[in-house]
């Protein structure tokens, strides 16, 4: 009966040791994988000696098998050298192309400055033209000017000297100059 009993213990212990082992096996790959270190967790529990066979089979049966990734060969590696390199040259390229187009743009803003200057100090040597001119002989010439030209000098002249010129302008182009001029700029 001691026996029995003594068996029966020693039959339960090894059933606990099992489920202890089974368990703590199970749950560090589980974790793993979990975790996202399956392959390590995999990798770190291989044998660093040959199997046999029947030890393959049998490891293949409780866990799956870790794949490593395929390193690249040589030729691989030459080629993305090769394309790493190619990158980087037009990637310098570009950089270059992107410079050369900022400098061409400040030139072209520095160029537009200039150009509007020169207008602006033409128009203004033209105000003063027409400012000192007789009153009819600038309405004359502002009849023959271009409505939105002639409203950009009008506009830039004193008031009283437009009152004059504006007098002699025909009614109709008159009017339409008056009324352009007290819009708003925009």
């Amino acid at each position: 009966m001691v026996m029995k009993r003594l068996g029966k213990i020693l039959l339960a212990v090894l059933i606990i040791v099992k489920v202890v082992l089974g368990t703590i096996f199970i749950s560090r790959i589980d974790l793993g994988d979990w975790l996202g270190q399956g392959k390590a967790i995999a990798a770190e529990s291989r044998p660093a000696t040959p199997q046999t066979p029947l030890q393959t089979a049998s490891l293949n049966s409780k866990v799956p098998p870790v794949v490593a990734p395929p390193t690249p060969v040589p030729e691989e590696n030459a080629d993305l050298e090769k394309k790493k390199a190619e990158l980087l040259a037009i990637q310098a390229d570009i950089n270059q192309k992107i410079e050369s187009l900022r400098k061409l743009r400040s030139e072209i803003r520095a160029h537009a400055a200039k150009q509007k200057a020169v207008e602006q100090g033409k128009l203004k040597h033209l105000i003063k033209v027409y400012s000192t001119m007789k009153p009819q002989k600038a309405a004359t010439l502002v009849e023959k000017l271009d409505l939105t030209f002639a409203i950009q000098l009008l506009s830039r002249m004193k008031g009283d000297a437009v009152g004059n010129i504006l007098s002699f302008v025909e009614t109709e182009k008159a009017a339409q100059i008056s009324q352009e001029l007290i819009k708003p700029e925009s």
